[in-house]
């Protein structure tokens, strides 16, 4: 499959900039702490140099441990945000099969109508499903998922209509409100005009929300 840059922006993002952010601070607050420690030992006899220079690396780590709360404050919404992009640019794109390595055509099985949220308000997302029973299978889906559980945790709730060369599909993700992402995952199989469960699954950071779309 080509590369497609912009999902390579967002998986470095999801995999790298918040575990090496966190690693980073918390292994220079560790060597400032073991150099204040070893500064201790080194300098008994000389307290006023010893205090002073423990004051100074005391600061240092305070400012640190501030720029580790902001880091978290900014992240961790982003970090969320960049799991369901990738969840949903890996949910809306396939190949078709092809003879021969890299054989095949990309192309895009959700059609226009085909998705519904993300959205807060899971309700809304149900009532959408409501008017259209035919297409979202609500009533079958109800008997596997039980949206009241799941909306006892805020979060986004997004389902997606696959159409595919021999079989279609739903998926619905639940993105949950929490400091690193977590996601319920749900894949139906539609066969004679019924959805069955085929699929299900959390994805807990930092698993590949590319697993999202099972199918």
């Amino acid at each position: 499959m080509t590369a497609d840059p912009l999902l390579i922006v967002i998986t470095i993002a999801y995999y790298l900039i918040l575990p090496l952010g966190i690693i980073w601070a918390i292994m220079v607050i560790i060597k400032k702490k073991e150099y204040i420690k070893g500064t201790s030992i080194f300098s008994e006899g000389r307290e006023d140099r010893s205090s002073s220079i423990m004051k100074e690396e005391l600061s240092s780590i305070k400012k640190i441990n501030l720029f580790l709360v902001i880091f978290l404050l900014i992240s961790v919404p982003l970090i969320n945000l960049t799991s369901m992009e990738l969840m949903d640019r890996h949910i809306q794109v396939d190949r078709s099969p092809g003879m021969g390595p890299g054989g095949g055509v990309i192309y895009n099985p959700v059609p226009i109508w085909g998705k519904l949220g993300p959205s807060y308000n899971t309700e809304d997302v149900l009532t959408e499903m409501r008017e259209n029973p035919r297409r979202w299978h609500l009533d079958d889906i109800k008997e596997e998922v039980d949206f009241e559980e799941l909306d006892n945790i805020p979060g986004w709730l997004t389902v997606y209509y696959q159409d595919k060369p021999y079989w279609d599909y739903i998926i619905l993700t639940y993105s949950y409100l929490s400091p690193l992402p977590i996601s319920r995952v749900y894949g139906f199989r539609i066969i004679e005009g019924e959805a069955f469960l085929r699929h299900e699954e959390t994805i807990v950071f930092p698993m590949n929300p590319g697993r999202a779309d099972p199918f």
